[in-house]
């Protein structure tokens, strides 16, 4: 289904094709010479506005490329598209984004930006049923504190570790677009066979779960030279040592090294003297890799795989 692109409201002209930087980059020229005009709150809040419609036309443009390549894993026109915005659009984008960034962390009118609350949104119920105020916060505040947090995560060399991350998932992608079993006569997708393992019926989603997962074990050595691909590029060390934050998230912190410690215990346990190579030291990742819940979850389908191994040989 063909979906309307939403209209342009400002800064981005119609015509322009998203795809192409060449035509990109010139509206990151506007933002940055315009951000030295803004003289009051309100000027920039405008600028905002204006980044903010840039940036979502370009994650529109993105999640269009996505959609259309996972959908359609056979298409090799969509695996192209996709592959272009990958390798040629985002590794600019990123760059001017991170500039962007700090323009406005560094903006003297950002202090009267923030001075700014949000509009009051209705009351309350309290416990003794009167109505009672919602308290008044900063309408910025949260974009503020994310935008903080992106700039002192940023990492130039992650630029060309997220390009080849996002390929290697693309392959995933089609890999598991490309499987099919026949179940009951039919050919079917493995996510056509999900509604199987909903049915009340035991007997049939042993018989779905079962078929599906013979199927995907028969890929394993393709599934396991990308985990393993991922894991290695997700735990390479940061390009500028001496941060404190330990992943790369919204939001600043260690959670990321602890539940990497847990995992790398998990899968001890479940299989003594074969735990995952990259857990097997239970280290956790360097400062500004880009070892994240990402990684976490290519870890975890690792461990998946070898407790499906065991279920479907008994």
């Amino acid at each position: 289904m063909e979906i309307a692109r939403a209209q342009a409201a400002h800064l981005i002209p119609h015509t322009i094709d998203l795809g192409a930087w060449p035509q990109i980059a010139p509206l990151f020229d506007q933002l940055e010479a315009r951000a030295a005009e803004c003289q009051s709150a309100a000027d920039l809040e405008r600028w905002l506005l204006d980044w903010s419609e840039l940036s979502a036309a370009l994650d529109e443009e993105s999640s269009r490329r996505y959609i259309a390549m996972t959908c359609h894993t056979d298409n090799a026109e969509a695996e192209k598209a996709y592959l272009h915005f990958v390798e040629n659009v985002e590794p600019q984008l990123k760059p001017r984004q991170f500039e962007i960034e700090k323009i406005y962390v560094a903006h003297p009118q950002r202090a009267e930006l923030l001075a700014i609350e949000a509009p009051a949104s209705g009351t309350a119920q309290s416990t003794d049923n009167e109505p009672c105020r919602r308290p008044a916060f900063q309408r910025y505040e949260v974009f503020d504190r994310d935008v903080k947090n992106h700039v002192e995560l940023f990492r130039p060399k992650n630029v060309t570790l997220e390009t080849e991350d996002a390929k290697l998932c693309q392959q995933y992608q089609k890999l598991t677009g490309s499987l099919t079993v026949n179940f009951r006569g039919d050919e079917k997708t493995l996510v056509q066979m999900g509604r199987y393992l909903e049915e009340p019926d035991r007997a049939l989603r042993q018989e779905a779960w079962e078929l599906v997962a013979r199927r995907r074990l028969q890929e394993v050595d393709n599934f396991d030279e990308i985990f393993d691909r991922l894991i290695e590029l997700r735990q390479q060390p940061p390009g500028t040592p001496g941060s404190k934050i330990t992943v790369i998230t919204p939001f600043a912190g260690s959670v990321g090294s602890i539940t990497h410690r847990k995992i790398a215990r998990v899968f001890t346990m479940r299989s003594p003297g074969k735990s995952c190579p990259p857990c097997a030291n239970s280290t956790p990742p360097a400062a500004g890799s880009l070892a994240s819940t990402n990684c976490i979850r290519a870890i975890c389908v690792r461990g998946i795989w070898r407790l499906t191994r065991r279920i479907v040989r008994r």
